[in-house]
């Protein structure tokens, strides 16, 4: 992975050292997002989950956009899990964007919104670096096959409790990614490496970041976020907020949570389930189900994608939910097995009296 970001610090010196104009990251202030509380809320360490997504990336018009060029957006993040270091990369191709827009892909505006990079992960201290790279990337055939295996790579990286397989397809997607920068009509609009904690005296909060290609706003502080939109003050008093449509840009956002949400996408999860279902073998079920749970819960605890807060909290419930279990059991186990038996139709109870005297008289005569 090195090699690869040694190569992206390369295009991006070239790019500084030219005369083009140069794109920008805004960091928008606390105070410019709304509603109350979408940014500047603290990201506690080893207590709250942080969750990264592109909330939007915009085209405008001033580019041949999908008649001549596809748009690329690579963000990789890197972060502390567990007891290591680790470097999620995340790509936001053109295939994911057709999923996202219905029919037609549009060639300019909005074409992809709140999509998550990674996350959520348990904020285990330090900085997070996050570096967004913008291309647009010629469109040909052998370009669109490499798009495809590099989205279907990159969508298979990050998942709930799947982070270890990154040491193993991380390398092959930013390959893939290398490949395509290297193609003829690869241009880089605009990139950046943004480092979310700078010191120990400023900790983690949520917020968002617009990294805005050429031609930049005059005003970067008339910039806002109402409801992960960005938006641009026009005026003095601030109250005329419009979308900004005036260049290309991609609106991260970096959210926090208390809880998770998908624990049952966890691998202990199984073990809770199979606890429940053991209790309905009478023998040693009940045993049997102590043992999936305090497996379960073993692995809660040294789970790297759980806070401890949350694998207590977790776990108090899943016994709440296995005491309410064990008492169906017991109310189903202490209902009576006694079969009632239907009255016989009047039919059938002459036929039964018939075959009776039948019998009798065969006894009699015999």
């Amino acid at each position: 992975m090195t090699d690869f970001f040694d190569q992206i610090e390369r295009v991006w010196d070239t790019i500084k050292s030219g005369h083009a104009p140069l794109p920008i990251v805004a960091a928008i202030a606390p105070e410019r997002c709304s509603p109350d509380g979408a940014a500047g809320v603290w990201i506690r360490r080893d207590e709250t989950y942080f969750t990264l997504r592109v909330n939007e990336m915009r085209l405008s018009a001033n580019r041949q956009w999908y008649s001549v060029y596809d748009p690329l957006v690579l963000v990789v993040t890197e972060f502390n899990h567990g007891n290591q270091r680790v470097t999620v990369p995340s790509v936001v191709g053109p295939n994911l964007i057709r999923k996202q827009a219905a029919g037609q892909t549009p060639r300019h505006g909005s074409l992809l919104l709140d999509t998550r990079v990674t996350g959520p992960h348990p904020y285990k201290g330090g900085d997070i670096d996050v570096s967004v790279s913008f291309y647009q990337i010629e469109r040909k055939n052998y370009a669109e096959v490499l798009f495809s295996v590099v989205e279907r790579l990159s969508s298979a990286i990050g998942a709930a409790g799947q982070l270890a397989m990154i040491a193993r397809t991380g390398a092959a997607l930013l390959e893939g990614v290398a490949g395509l920068l290297g193609l003829d009509g690869t241009v880089m609009l605009a990139g950046q490496r943004i480092s979310l904690t700078t010191s120990p005296l400023d900790p983690l909060k949520t917020g968002f970041y617009a990294m805005i290609a050429p031609p930049v706003p005059q005003r970067p502080s008339a910039l806002r976020v109402r409801d992960r939109r960005l938006c641009i003050s026009r005026g003095t008093n601030g109250n005329d907020e419009t979308p900004y449509q005036d260049s290309d840009f991609v609106l991260v956002g970096i959210s926090g949570s208390d809880a998770r949400g998908d624990d049952s996408l966890l691998p202990f999860h199984d073990l809770k389930v199979d606890a429940l279902m053991a209790l309905w073998d009478r023998t040693d079920g009940v045993e049997l189900a102590k043992a999936n749970l305090i497996a379960a819960y073993q692995q809660m605890r040294k789970s790297p994608d759980l806070t401890q807060r949350e694998a207590s909290a977790l776990f108090d419930s899943w016994l709440v939910e296995f005491e309410e279990e064990r008492k169906r059991v017991n109310q189903v186990g202490s209902m009576p097995d006694r079969r009632t038996r239907e009255t016989p139709p009047e039919l059938s109870t002459d036929i039964g009296n018939a075959l009776r005297r039948i019998e009798e008289k065969s006894r009699l005569n015999g």
